[in-house]
């Protein structure tokens, strides 16, 4: 009898770890998105976006891990990757109770910071990795295919009806891509605060008008400013949303860093 538990319980855990990690064309893609930042277009009863990347699939919403937005149009939530990932599909778990909450949406994949969303003009930018008619099935997870493997380093998920958006897990099935010159790298054991939510990025053309840019906008703020050659992204990060030391922003090979100023 212990025998057979034994070996129950074994196949239980593979199964697990099985449901955790998809494999594709030998490549094992695993949940990118848990810890990451997070952030929605804004947020009730103290249901913040970070729910939704906390680990936690419980579908209860009292669980205290589900998201929560007000009742408008043009409802959104996104994560940063915080790395460039080539992402195969998204697992979604939906409340067990009041699952219209999300519905009718679509999920969009991007290299750049997607907000606001829309844009002034109405647009969205990056790619369309799938659009999602009705609820969500209660609980779950619920696994979602990208339309085709996508490379990116923010998810969102977008909803335009005026109704509330709710999310108890958002899972992102990716794999990193090594050596992009516009991709942030975390060091190993290491954790980051850093996330262009807290920062404004541009095309400029060379690093002056970079620098000139990010002062003018930001003169009575401690300003880190950021210029990447291949691209002319030009990013302005205000040190001033954290209380860490600028040692704790990451920075690849990709960026050059122009300056630091404390006024």
């Amino acid at each position: 009898m212990a025998g057979a538990r034994r070996a129950w319980t074994v196949k239980f855990c593979l199964l697990l770890i099985v449901s955790l990690l998809k494999v594709s064309d030998g490549e094992v893609y695993s949940n990118v998105a848990v810890g990451k930042p997070a952030k929605q277009t804004n947020t009730k009863w103290g249901a913040g976006a970070g729910r939704a990347v906390d680990g936690n699939r419980s579908p209860s919403y009292p669980s205290g891990s589900c998201t929560h937005t007000s009742k408008k149009p043009d409802r959104w939530w996104v994560v940063d990757l915080m790395g460039l990932y080539k992402i195969q599909s998204v697992a979604i778990v939906n409340r067990n109770l009041n699952d219209f909450r999300l519905a009718d949406f679509s999920v969009y994949i991007s290299k750049m910071n997607p907000l606001p969303i829309p844009k002034t003009d109405g647009s969205l930018i990056g790619e369309i990795c799938f659009n999602h008619t009705g609820a969500v099935p209660a609980s779950g997870p619920h696994t979602f295919y990208c339309n085709e493997i996508t490379t990116g380093r923010f998810v969102y998920l977008h909803r335009p009806t005026k109704e509330y958006l709710t999310i108890c897990e958002f899972e992102v099935m990716g794999i990193q891509i090594k050596n992009e010159k516009d991709q942030y790298t975390l060091e190993a054991g290491r954790k980051s605060v850093y996330s262009p939510f807290h920062s404004e990025v541009m095309h400029m053309g060379t690093k002056t008008s970079c620098a000139t840019m990010c002062i003018s906008r930001e003169e009575n703020l401690s300003t880190i400013i950021q210029f990447q050659e291949s691209t002319g992204l030009c990013e302005c990060i205000l040190k001033s949303s954290f209380t860490m030391q600028p040692t704790d922003f990451v920075n690849d090979s990709g960026w050059t860093l122009m300056m630091s100023t404390n006024n």
